[in-house]
């Protein structure tokens, strides 16, 4: 289980001992208001992570956006945490999602590209919060400090 995991086996402990030979990566510390987003069921996008500027925008196979301006759900928003993250896909054109102990290797049926490749900060936060509610459903309580995020 996690809790028998030790701390210097996770990926933030061992990749600045071993950057040389291992592919090259930016570690991003996720705030615990991200972490408390991740954490929550509904699935609301950060405003940041949603930019349609089109009135009339289009899934991929060409069925309509609905704009639900009447949504219960408030569109969280973070913006220095999101800045990071797109500062990162500007520097290498995409990503990679690898939080400390596993990658969302499950959650390819979430992405648009159905893939793990991240060119956008709307695909790493549909990542990233299927991989937070995946370790939480293996592992128990993702709020427990079994389980870190970085």
């Amino acid at each position: 289980m996690v809790n028998n995991l030790k701390p210097e086996c996770s990926f933030p402990s061992w990749y600045p001992l071993f950057s040389k030979d291992s592919l090259r990566a930016t570690i991003i510390h996720i705030p615990d208001e991200v972490l408390k987003y991740l954490e929550y069921d509904a699935f609301v996008l950060p405003v940041e992570a949603t930019n349609f500027t089109s009135q009339n925008a289009e899934w991929m196979d060409g069925s309509p956006i609905a704009n639900d301006e009447h949504s219960s759900e408030t569109q969280p928003t973070f913006p220095q945490f999101s800045q990071q993250i797109q500062n990162v896909i500007n520097e290498y054109g995409a990503v990679f999602i690898k939080c400390n102990w596993s990658s969302p290797l499950d959650a390819t049926w979430v992405a648009p590209t159905k893939t793990l490749k991240c060119k956008t900060l709307e695909e790493v936060y549909l990542l990233l919060k299927s991989e937070v509610e995946s370790q939480r459903k293996k592992y128990g309580n993702a709020n427990s400090n079994s389980v870190e995020y970085d």
